[in-house]
């Protein structure tokens, strides 16, 4: 979404598990997003939601957002 100070971008999953900071060896594979957004962004955060499988069923998840402002 961009307003007209910042720009905030959503990803939206189907893990209720709440987003953790954590360094990693540099032979990880994964694990680094988190430690980028928090050093880029200046602000990020996540909430809990409840998706629509399409079929009837609901299922926890989250949405995970940051924000960059302008200069």
């Amino acid at each position: 979404m961009l307003y007209e100070d910042r720009l905030r971008v959503e990803v939206d999953d189907a893990s209720a598990q709440e987003p953790v900071v954590t360094i990693t060896s540099d032979e990880a594979e994964n694990g680094r997003g988190l430690v980028l957004v928090t050093f880029l962004a200046d602000k990020w955060g996540s909430s809990h939601r409840v998706f629509n499988d399409g079929s009837g069923n609901y299922i926890a998840g989250k949405t995970v957002w940051f924000e960059l402002h302008r200069a």
